[in-house]
């Protein structure tokens, strides 16, 4: 569950400003990877380690909002990278567009997701999801947080 919340959570990571811009920009993208893979992980284990447990069609759905993810956290990479190359305000407002997109869906699909997987959770599962969440999300919040601070 921890690992689909995360995956749903969607998407940003954290940085404190470093001295030098180009460093900061680099270490933006390095933690945009490493969020991307944390929540990538969370995504393929939860779509397979309720496979049991859950309908055919619930698995289904489940995969799906994996490979959405995938997708989201790849364009958002992509555009924190294509900012940092250029450093420009706009392309910064377009990463920054990008994460909002990516976080708004990431809400929706945690939502889909609870409904879904909740039922097959045991309490203790359902807090130590709830504790992961919490982690992931607030790296993605710290990434948004940079994102609009350079997109200004």
């Amino acid at each position: 569950m921890k690992r689909l919340m995360v995956l749903v959570l969607a998407l940003s990571m954290s940085l404190a400003l470093a001295p030098g811009q180009a460093h900061a920009a680099q270490s933006l993208t390095q933690d945009a990877v490493s969020v991307r893979g944390d929540i990538l992980d969370l995504t393929r284990d939860y779509a397979t380690r309720f496979d049991d447990n859950v309908t055919r069609a619930e698995s289904r759905q489940l995969r799906t909002m994996a490979k959405q993810a995938r997708v989201q956290m790849n364009r958002l990479v992509r555009d924190v990278r294509r900012a940092e190359r250029t450093d420009t305000r706009p392309v910064w407002r377009n990463a920054y567009a990008t994460y909002q997109e990516v976080r708004l869906l990431g809400d929706t699909r945690l939502s889909e997701a609870r409904e879904i997987i909740e039922p097959h959770l045991g309490f203790r599962e359902r807090l130590q999801a709830w504790s992961d969440m919490r982690e992931v999300m607030s790296s993605m919040d710290s990434l948004g947080r940079e994102l609009a601070q350079r997109s200004e």
